[in-house]
C-alpha cells in the first residue's frame, strides 16, 4: 500500500442518513456588513497611524496584517455559503461526506438546541482532545437524535455546555 493510500473502513450497516450545512447560516444585513467593515478599517487606520498619533511601536504594521489576513480569510470561507454534507450513523461509526470515524475515538455525544434560534446541533466529543466534531442536525431534534442514537455505543454527555468562542460567533452572527 502507498503511502497516500489510507485503508478504507468499513463502517458497517447504515442506521441513519441524513444531509446537513457543515455551519449554521447567519443572516446579515446592511447594518452587520457596515459594522465588520467598520471594525476592519478602524484596525488600519489603528496600525498605520497608531504609532504617530498615539506614540506607540512601530509593531502596529503587524496589526495590519492580521486585519488584512483575518478579513481576507473571512471573506474566502464565506462567500459560497455553507457546503451540504451527507452524514451518516453506523453501527461502528460516523461518516461526515467520505470521512469515517470510528466509535472508539469519541467519548460520547451532547446538543446545542435553541428553538427560537434555528439552531440544533449535536457535538461528537473526542477522547484525546478538547474537541468535538460540530455537527448541524436540519430538521431532526435532539429527541430524534438521541433514539437514532440509542443504537451506538455511545452515550450523552448531559454535562456539556457550548464553549465562549462558539457563543460568541453565534452571538456575532461570525
Amino acid at each position: 500500500m502507498s503511502e497516500k493510500q489510507k485503508p478504507t473502513i468499513n463502517p458497517g450497516k447504515l442506521i441513519f442518513r441524513w444531509n446537513a450545512r457543515d455551519r449554521q447560516p447567519h443572516h446579515r444585513g446592511v447594518l452587520w456588513h457596515s459594522v465588520f467593515f467598520g471594525v476592519f478599517l478602524l484596525m488600519i487606520a489603528y496600525g498605520l497611524w497608531g504609532h504617530i498619533l498615539l506614540g506607540t511601536s512601530d509593531r502596529d504594521w503587524v496589526m495590519v496584517i492580521m486585519a488584512a489576513f483575518i478579513y481576507t480569510v473571512y471573506y474566502f470561507t464565506h462567500r459560497n455559503g455553507p457546503q451540504i454534507y451527507e452524514i451518516g450513523i453506523y453501527e461502528k461509526g460516523l461518516k461526515v461526506g467520505k470521512q469515517c470515524h470510528p466509535w472508539y475515538k469519541f467519548e460520547g455525544y451532547w446538543f446545542i438546541y435553541f428553538e427560537d434560534q434555528g439552531l440544533s446541533t449535536v457535538q461528537f466529543q473526542l477522547k484525546d482532545k478538547d474537541d468535538a466534531l460540530n455537527l448541524q442536525l436540519e430538521s431532526l431534534t435532539p429527541d430524534d437524535m438521541r433514539i437514532i442514537m440509542s443504537h451506538t455505543p455511545l452515550t450523552e454527555l448531559t454535562d456539556k455546555k457550548e464553549k465562549l468562542l462558539d457563543l460568541w460567533i453565534r452571538a456575532l452572527r461570525l
